[in-house]
């Protein structure tokens, strides 16, 4: 790697990260959140649409 002029004077003692890699969370990670909840049980797919339709799920509302 002697030849590579990317590596040639570069002291690594001398890099130094920015403070929010320091503190192990990213600027890109977003924050923690409370979960969702549900008001009542999951929907499958082909389940009658709780809308009233008549349709399955996946045909009305779950498109």
């Amino acid at each position: 790697m002697g030849s590579w002029s990317c590596f040639q004077d570069l002291d690594y003692d001398e890099i130094r990260l920015p403070a929010s890699a320091s503190a192990g969370r990213g600027p890109h990670v977003a924050p923690i959140t409370a979960p969702i909840l549900r008001e009542g049980p999951k929907v499958g797919r082909n389940d009658p649409c709780p809308c009233g339709s008549g349709r399955k799920h996946k045909k009305c509302c779950g498109a």
